[in-house]
């Protein structure tokens, strides 16, 4: 559940939140929030307007005082740390070239020699600020050096071959089982194209099972 602090008011979180939820009564977003299958994400704390930023903070910590179980993630610049004993603090950093090292070691076996060798594919190549500078990114970079794949020439590439070795995988699995598998990679691919059209035009950030079945 994301409440952007940008768009904070004088009218608090609660109408900030249950706007958020096309109208559901707060009462019946406190059960919601307080279960274990619900984060809150209290977005860009840093552009809480002026005007109202003391107001939020406050408004914040009672509503964590409200509801002690539920899971809270506030995300801010440096420059407008949240500061609260009830909450821990991580700090994200950029991934410099030794921190690159150390996260491509841990996917390689704590490979050092590895790690040096994928780090100088990805510097030679056209695409090396794109990759190394997203964790994400650069996981699938690893999977697929670890497949004895070439570095991709960029972002499409990227995406459509780690799907691929996705789906070929878990079609080994169902395989095995002796199992036939329903649909084609190019048919798979489809329904996924499918999914992340409907959900941006449903205004969602994540797609539940009921959501994908209808």
């Amino acid at each position: 559940l994301r409440g952007n602090l940008a768009e904070y008011s004088d009218l608090g979180l609660q109408s900030l939140l249950t706007n958020i939820k096309y109208g559901i009564e707060w009462l019946d977003l406190i059960p919601i929030i307080n279960s274990d299958r619900t984060t809150v994400l209290l977005d860009s704390l840093n552009e809480c307007p002026i005007q109202f930023y003391e107001n939020c903070l406050l408004d914040i910590a009672q509503l964590k005082a409200l509801i002690p179980n539920a899971k809270f993630i506030i995300s801010s610049r440096e420059s407008h740390a949240f500061e609260d004993e009830a909450f821990s603090t991580i700090e994200i950093q950029s991934l410099s070239k030794d921190k690159q090292i150390d996260f491509l070691e841990n996917y390689l076996g704590h490979d050092c020699n590895d790690a040096q060798v994928l780090q100088k594919k990805l510097i030679n190549s056209n695409k090396s600020t794109i990759f190394m500078g997203n964790p994400i990114l650069l996981r699938m970079v690893v999977w697929l050096h670890t497949d004895n794949q070439n570095i991709p020439n960029g972002l499409a590439e990227l995406y459509s071959r780690f799907l691929k070795g996705w789906f070929d995988r878990e079609k080994a699995k169902i395989v095995s089982r002796g199992e036939s598998i329903k649909w084609s990679f190019d048919e798979f691919r489809e329904i996924l194209a499918e999914l992340a059209f409907n959900l941006k035009n449903h205004g969602r950030t994540y797609c539940s099972l009921d959501f994908a079945k209808d």
